[in-house]
């Protein structure tokens, strides 16, 4: 009984507590299970270049050590990363603090903890998109959920990643369309589009489908015009340092990266169903949401629908484009983040719909196995 109104209470707390404390209490807890030794070469290769800005106001990380990293090459006489620039420039201020604190050495410690600062924020925005789709208690089961049972914390707040930065600007733009902010939403949505350029076809996917909703042209040029200064940064900066004007990093604007057509299906089933990186082994309670997703969408409203289109169109394009597995030393399906960010409130309001109308102990048993699967992950796996 007292374990019971424990649980209550720390429900009501996640739906209730101020947002600044919540963040404070995720972002502590993030940092604490962080990876700060075995990261990502992806994620080095935007940590050494953010540093090397902030301590010495370059990006060129000439005579620094780079563990022999593939995604570094040699131009204009320097050594630069081919890192998307919105993955890189938002932890210059991590590493400029770090600099000024008297720790001018780089360590992987300040992207870290602003990994975790960052997952905390885009939760708590969550949170607020979530409060528009779920009854309050549901809410607090949601947000604990999101917090702690999803790539969230294995993942984005375990280390800097480009979806770390893609994932808040996914939040604060479905925050932006659940408040009726079109332009506001394309101004976030076009940021995450420089951390990870796939999301430009959700930008006009969910343009697109709320016009087709609304039966009303203007989203598309409000959204369209907002993502405009993120879609320009992404392709001036490309510009700057690779010579090519393109949506994409160097090491594909040079010709390294093919689609294999052939490959397409497997990714698409791995995606889904491989043991390794498949959404249905690592998100269980998704598997429920099937009985009920169609009248969830029924339900939904206009801007649920058009980002969950969003998340379609990314999933196609993500896994056209990319192996499945997404590579090695991080923990689950990353590759799953942005579209699942996206579809998060029609995919909310479907598994709520399945407790309510039909077992609320199955829902709480999937979502508590979500929870220990991702806190193995971001706990015990050394990465």
């Amino acid at each position: 009984m007292r374990l019971a109104a424990v649980g209550r209470r720390l429900i009501t707390w996640f739906a209730t507590c101020p947002k600044t404390q919540l963040v404070i209490v995720l972002s502590g807890i993030y940092a604490a299970t962080a990876a700060y030794r075995a990261v990502s070469i992806d994620v080095a290769a935007a940590e050494l270049p953010a540093w090397s800005l902030a301590t010495r106001g370059t990006l060129d990380v000439s005579g620094v050590e780079r563990w022999d990293i593939p995604w570094f090459f040699e131009h204009a006489g320097g050594v630069y990363s081919d890192r998307f620039p919105g993955a890189i420039f938002p932890l210059v201020p991590a590493y400029w603090v770090a600099s000024l604190l008297g720790l001018p050495e780089f360590s992987f410690a300040p992207g870290g903890i602003s990994a975790g600062l960052v997952s905390g924020v885009a939760v708590v925005a969550m949170r607020s998109v979530l409060s528009r789709v779920l009854q309050q208690r549901e809410l607090g089961i949601g947000v604990l959920y999101l917090a702690f049972g999803t790539g969230v914390w294995s993942v984005t707040a375990n280390a800097p990643w480009s979806h770390t930065f893609a994932l808040l600007g996914i939040s604060l733009g479905l925050l932006a369309m659940a408040s009726g902010k079109d332009f506001a939403a394309g101004l976030a949505l076009g940021a995450s589009v420089s951390a990870r350029p796939t999301l430009a076809v959700a930008v006009l996917g969910i343009g697109l489908g709320l016009a087709l909703l609304r039966r009303d042209p203007r989203p598309v040029v409000s959204v369209g015009l907002g993502a405009v200064p993120g879609v320009l940064f992404l392709v001036a900066y490309n510009g700057a340092m690779f010579g090519a004007w393109g949506p994409s990093n160097g090491h594909e604007l040079e010709g390294n990266i093919h689609v294999r057509w052939l490959d397409i299906p497997v990714n698409f089933g791995g995606a889904l169903f491989s043991p390794l990186r498949g959404l249905v082994f690592y998100y269980p309670v998704l598997g429920l949401s099937v009985m009920t997703v169609r009248r969830a969408w029924r339900d939904a409203a206009d801007w649920e629908r058009a980002a969950a289109i969003g998340a379609v169109l990314t999933f196609l394009v993500q896994f056209s484009l990319n192996r499945y597995s997404g590579g090695d030393t991080f923990f689950g399906p990353r590759l799953l983040i942005e579209p699942l960010a996206l579809a998060t409130p029609v995919l909310a309001r479907a598994v709520a719909l399945f407790g309510r109308d039909h077992s609320r102990r199955v829902v709480a048993v999937a979502l508590g196995a979500g929870i220990a699967l991702h806190a193995f992950g971001a706990i015990i796996v050394p990465y």
